[in-house]
């Protein structure tokens, strides 16, 4: 993936403080190494990118929802992605964050014409001016662009 710049994206409960979010934030990117072996995008990421961006993910309960699709998402594409829950004792099991490592080639996608609104998937293609149902890698851009930066 030569040229191609890789960011973490990461997903943080807002019931968090802000240094809860940073700190909850990091457990998720960690996870993210663990449960993927630190396969080559992760090494690439750790070694030459290190970029976080940080996005308000929703309460427990979205979270939850979220992660599922974020997740379906990241395997279609094979990239490297996890979760954080917290224990029981500290804070009763919450989730407090998920993330994965992102390639430019999806976070720079331009967002294309929708038929209607993003939760069809359905993209009118520039060329045919037909609709046509996004790829994963366009759907997770989508999915991307509906989250505001966490504060």
């Amino acid at each position: 993936m030569e040229g191609t710049e890789l960011r973490c994206y990461v997903f943080v409960n807002l019931v968090l403080s802000s240094i809860q979010k940073g700190v909850q934030g990091n457990h998720a990117c960690v996870e993210v190494g663990v449960n993927s072996g630190y396969n080559d995008m992760y090494r690439d990421w750790a070694k030459n990118h290190k970029t976080l961006i940080y996005l308000q993910g929703g309460f427990h309960g979205e979270m939850s929802e979220q992660y599922a699709e974020f997740s379906r998402l990241c395997n279609k594409l094979d990239l490297p992605h996890a979760s954080f829950h917290e224990d029981e004792e500290t804070m009763n099991c919450l989730f407090t964050s998920f993330g994965g490592i992102i390639p430019s080639t999806v976070y720079d996608i331009e967002l294309p014409l929708f038929d209607s609104d993003y939760s069809n998937y359905l993209v009118l293609d520039p060329l045919s001016g037909r609709s046509r149902k996004m790829y994963p890698d366009e759907e997770l851009r989508v999915f991307l662009s509906q989250f505001r930066l966490a504060l």
